[in-house]
């Protein structure tokens, strides 16, 4: 399962039980330690392409004094 609202359907379809988000949700946090999970942050400036020419050099030369 993907999240909490999905979680919610399979509830209703498997129990027959009408239970609200929030409900589910804090349940699901003290009994299971689930958590909402969130994208990392990015910069908004971030550089695509410096990233990639980064990526390409820093194993070459890893490879190079990796010896």
């Amino acid at each position: 399962m993907r999240g909490f609202t999905e979680l919610q359907n399979w509830v209703e379809q498997e129990f027959d039980k009408i239970i609200l988000y929030n409900t589910l949700f804090k349940y699901s946090q003290r009994h299971f330690g689930a958590k909402v999970k969130d994208t990392r942050k990015r910069h908004v400036k971030k550089d695509e392409e410096a990233v990639d020419t980064f990526k390409k050099t820093s194993v070459e030369s890893a490879k190079k004094y990796g010896k």
